[in-house]
């Protein structure tokens, strides 16, 4: 957990001067839906078919996003969920990322399936209501940065944010070209249609020594780059680096993906899960203002940790390793507010990187 004012470690106390009214204490399961890819087609149900979802308390539906483009709607007033028939297809060859309700709109991040690297959009659609249901309408797109992942809302839900993580994807046949487009975030305002690009050259720098010294995890410098093309016989046979490094900036090693607002609206925190960092962004100006490097987790005795298993026994031990560390890999982020204060909890999932047959793990 961090301090969001100074992006410091902190760990407050969770209880706060104000009484936490109707908390849930438990949790039972109700019901189990299954989603189809897209019913238009016919497609089977399976894995991806649930991508994403989010869920209107008020009407009691849920919009649940598939990997193969089509938004379901699910009617949930009564105990036993339906899908509906007011689902849409958002077009063939496109895929939802993200998608969120805010308001009277439902948005949703597109991209092109198999392409990462090329710009996204973000579609506003208006929300299915209980008293005259009717399919899913767009009423409106923008155009987002190169690999869309995330997207978020702002609190008064008159901007949405999507972090495009601009990840690499090696392209062509046997020897891959690698093209990696540097990572942004879009900055979206919902009453003019309008997006503003975050850049993130400032906080990159122009070389990979100041990001590597503040503590920022680069998995493939332009070092690496050049050895594997020029030294390594085996990388030679997998994958060319010559149009990355022509085209190279430390940015393009910076990938945005989960995102979190400041309960004002002021600020919007993106998690580099790959980075091992946090990225702050000022909304007022549209600008990338620090990069937080997380540093590493200490899974010794000091490390402020339960400890770690690490035998393939089928049984949970948890004990402390001395002198063994790993990057931290944010791939959730949440800001909340306790008596005044701002502060980030992120959750660690682990990630790696794939550019043909070659891969980085960390």
């Amino acid at each position: 957990m961090l301090s969001a004012s100074a992006l410091s470690f902190a760990v407050p106390s969770l209880r706060t001067s104000a009484a936490y009214a109707g908390s849930p204490s438990s949790v039972r399961f109700v019901s189990r839906t299954y989603t189809p890819f897209d019913p238009n087609e016919k497609a089977a149900y399976g894995m991806g078919a649930a991508e994403k979802f989010s869920y209107d308390p008020e009407h009691a539906y849920a919009y649940v996003a598939t990997e193969r483009g089509y938004i379901s709607v699910i009617d949930y007033s009564a105990p036993v969920a339906s899908v509906t028939s007011l689902g849409v297809s958002l077009g063939k060859g496109l895929t939802a990322r993200d998608l969120r309700l805010c308001g009277e709109s439902l948005y949703v991040v597109v991209g092109t399936i198999g392409k990462r690297t090329e710009p996204g959009a973000l579609l506003a659609f208006s929300r299915v209501t209980r008293a005259a249901p009717a399919s899913l309408a767009q009423v409106w797109e923008v155009g987002v940065g190169p690999g869309p992942d995330s997207l978020l809302p702002s609190p008064d839900c008159k901007t949405v944010a999507v972090s495009n993580q601009g990840k690499g994807q090696c392209t062509g046949g046997v020897v891959c070209q690698l093209i990696d487009p540097e990572g942004s975030v879009s900055l979206v305002d919902v009453a003019t249609r309008s997006s503003k690009t975050v850049s993130l050259g400032y906080v990159a720098g122009s070389s990979d020594s100041a990001l590597q010294a503040e503590g920022v995890h680069i998995p493939l410098p332009l070092n690496a780059m050049v050895y594997f093309d020029d030294f390594s016989n085996k990388k030679m046979d997998m994958v060319n680096f010559a149009e990355a490094r022509r085209k190279y900036t430390p940015a393009t090693m910076l990938e945005p993906e989960a995102l979190a607002w400041a309960p004002d609206g002021s600020k919007l925190f993106a998690a580099l899960q790959i980075n091992s960092a946090i990225l702050t962004v000022d909304v007022a100006t549209a600008t990338a203002e620090r990069l937080t490097p997380l540093g590493l987790q200490d899974w010794g005795a000091s490390g402020g940790t339960q400890g770690l298993d690490t035998v393939r026994d089928n049984a949970c031990q948890l004990k402390h390793v001395p002198e063994f560390s790993t990057l931290r890999s944010p791939s959730a982020i949440e800001a909340f507010e306790i008596d005044g204060e701002t502060y980030l909890m992120t959750a660690s999932g682990g990630s790696d990187l794939e550019y043909g047959e070659g891969e980085t793990a960390k």
